[in-house]
């Protein structure tokens, strides 16, 4: 079994400016700035012998490129202990949204549920594990007006997750073009 997901890498430039919010707190584990991504689906642990027949299905979406604006950071869940710090996606771009709306579809007519909640567009910043509510509003209050110089957004790509200790490092299954504008 792999563990596959689609999503939408990042520049550099982001990836550091991302970086640059990481500060030492007990409790948090800062994902890897080289790991930063968009989830678009999370498919899960699946048999390699499907992966064909994914990618196949994947390679029939027709998305123009577009700009993804990034900013603001906030937490889930809304309520309650915080698990994760996440960097949001500005006001999102409508490409945005059809590329996942029909990745969506696809991937459910291949049997793959995309859960009950509605779709967040988010950059994961950190995973969260007995860090005060109060800590996490501090560092949201602190950097309330971050931004990033927007990325332009010409493919997305299938990756596979491998776990080794606390961390994931990510592989390119396959990446997929957009169509240029």
């Amino acid at each position: 079994m792999e563990r596959l997901f689609v999503a939408i890498g990042l520049p550099d430039y982001v990836n550091q400016a991302l970086a640059a919010l990481q500060e030492p707190t007990r409790g948090i584990r800062w994902s890897l700035p080289e790991n930063y991504h968009l989830t678009l689906f999370f498919l899960g642990e699946v048999d390699p012998l499907h992966t064909p027949a994914i990618r196949a299905a994947i390679r029939q979406i027709q998305v123009h490129s577009f700009i993804l604006p990034i900013g603001g950071v906030g937490h889930f869940p809304p309520r309650g202990q915080p698990s994760v710090l996440w960097a949001g996606i500005g006001s999102g771009h409508p490409h945005l949204f059809q590329l996942q709306h029909h990745l969506t579809d696809l991937l459910f007519n291949l049997g793959f549920d995309p859960g009950d909640r509605a779709w967040k567009p988010h950059i994961t910043l950190a995973r969260c594990s007995g860090v005060s509510p109060e800590t996490v509003r501090q560092f949201e209050k602190r950097h309330a007006e971050f931004e990033t110089a927007p990325a332009r957004v010409d493919q997305f790509s299938l990756l596979s997750s491998e776990r080794r200790g606390p961390r994931h490092f990510y592989s390119v299954v396959e990446s997929f073009p957009l169509l240029s504008e």
